[in-house]
């Protein structure tokens, strides 16, 4: 999997604090158990993502699901093509990623309704149309 630039900086920087950085160690070991295992990634949910989610007040209930579906559909809204997309979400088929976790974004639907009413607007009306289309 391709990493960020910014990513492996803050992997290296974690690497350097955790007690648990030899070759072969996990990189988010489990301190009750010693680094032999990784954190649990219920356990990450309920002791650090969810309660940050509460602080932010953010209502819907938080799963890893959730970042699967966001992570797809902000891609997609970046513009990436389907096939990055598919490969980046580990999906084998195209049809998974784009009907089941990519979701259509508010900005890229009206950019998208603004486009056919300049189409069919005659030239003096098209100002009216885009005011105020972000």
């Amino acid at each position: 999997m391709p990493l960020d630039d910014e990513m492996i900086t803050d992997l290296l920087r974690w690497r350097s604090e955790t007690p648990y950085a030899k070759a072969g160690d996990w990189i988010f070991a489990s301190k009750r158990m010693k680094g032999r295992q990784p954190l649990c990634p219920e356990a990450i949910m309920r002791n650090y993502i969810r309660p940050v989610a509460q602080w932010a007040q953010i209502a819907k209930p938080i799963t890893w699901h959730v970042f699967r579906h966001t992570f797809s559909t902000l891609l997609a809204e970046n513009d990436e093509d389907v096939k990055t997309v598919q490969s980046l979400m580990r999906h084998a088929n195209s049809n998974i990623t784009m009907n089941v976790y990519t979701h259509a974004v508010t900005s890229k639907k009206r950019r998208a309704q603004t486009k056919v009413v300049e189409m069919i607007l005659p030239e003096g009306n098209k100002a009216v149309a885009t005011k105020g289309v972000a």
